[in-house]
């Protein structure tokens, strides 16, 4: 979080939109009041950052682990198209009952 007058910002623009990019919130002031701020765009709002905060808390619990990657690897994606898929709907219910047993 970080707060700066008009002028200032004006200024250096690229500065701070670096740091809004970095995830920083830039407070914009005019006479001391703040006026508005400037942050990353969030497509649900408020919930994403609530998803967010909830993601990292798993992670941090260690309930999850977060992917070393943003996206799959070549090898994955060929494998997935070469994969048989299954001719019946799988529903989640019916994946956890299958691998319940794998996991206790």
């Amino acid at each position: 979080m970080e707060e700066v007058g008009i002028r200032i910002l004006k200024n250096n623009l690229s500065k701070y939109l670096k740091l809004v990019k970095s995830g920083e919130i830039i407070y914009i002031k005019d006479r001391n009041e703040i006026i508005a701020e400037i942050r990353r765009p969030s497509l649900l709002d408020g919930r994403n950052k609530i998803l967010e905060n909830f993601v990292k808390e798993l992670i941090s619990n260690g309930d999850i682990i977060k992917a070393e990657t943003d996206g799959l690897s070549k090898e994955a994606v060929k494998f997935i198209k070469n994969s048989e898929i299954p001719k019946e709907k799988l529903s989640w219910q019916k994946i956890y009952e299958e691998t319940k047993q794998e996991r206790y």
